[in-house]
């Protein structure tokens, strides 16, 4: 029995298109469209002249005794950023894409 595949890259268009589209989200919260901000102007009297404070004295931090234990070396913090796991796996989903389309085009 002959399975119909279908050709060429549309689909593989619509798929990333759709990945990137719910994975821009928080990116839209950084860097919001143009269309974003609403349209206006400054209405009535400007607001008067900042009052600026003086900024705090500066007090030197006290000063800790060297320290002649030795202390065990700390945990690394080797956990990766959430857009490298995203990308990762939109890397891994074409992959696993392109061998599916490779074994489904030789059994036919």
């Amino acid at each position: 029995m002959k399975k119909s595949v279908r050709r060429g890259i549309a689909p593989w268009i619509l798929t990333t298109t759709v990945i990137v589209g719910l994975t821009a989200g928080p990116a839209h919260a950084l860097f919001p469209p143009p269309f974003f901000y609403p349209p206006g102007g400054i209405v009535g009297e400007p607001d008067p002249d900042p009052i600026i404070p003086l900024p705090p004295p500066i007090v030197d931090p006290p000063v800790d005794p060297p320290c002649d234990c030795t202390c065990p070396p700390g945990r690394p913090n080797n956990v990766p950023e959430p857009t490298t796991l995203v990308s990762g796996l939109i890397g891994l989903v074409t992959i696993g894409g392109v061998a599916l389309r490779r074994q489904m085009r030789r059994s036919s």
